[in-house]
């Protein structure tokens, strides 16, 4: 069963807010005040699948960025905020992760978005 059967048989069946759209789109609304909503997106990068363990971090940074704008802008929202969930390898050296930081700290800047918090791991 491929990810999108696993949705449709699974998860859809438990996301009954109209917001979730079905879980058949990679972000959600959700109602905040008659008028007002919130666009919520996540979107994750795997190493070995989207991108090459060899790719320089600070792009992988970016591109984490722009896979999550792309959502939101999509909907017609404008983003302003963002967590980030991060699996770090321990046998990466602290200066891959200053590389990764680096080019977050750049994508953020370039598109106004606050990093408000999530987890880290590894």
């Amino acid at each position: 069963m491929d990810e999108h059967d696993l949705i449709a048989r699974y998860l859809a069946p438990l996301a009954l807010d109209p917001g979730a759209c079905g879980l058949k789109d990679d972000a959600a609304t959700y109602t905040i005040a008659p008028g007002r909503s919130l666009v919520l997106t996540v979107d994750s990068l795997v190493e070995g699948v989207h991108f090459r363990s060899a790719d320089p971090l600070d792009t992988v940074a970016r591109k984490l960025m722009r896979v999550n704008v792309s959502d939101a802008l999509a909907k017609g929202a404008r983003p302003s905020a963002c967590l980030l969930s991060i699996n770090w390898p321990k046998l990466r050296p602290e200066s891959d992760f200053a590389a990764f930081a680096f080019g977050l700290r750049e994508e953020l800047a370039l598109w106004g978005v606050r990093l408000l918090g999530g987890d880290t791991t590894g």
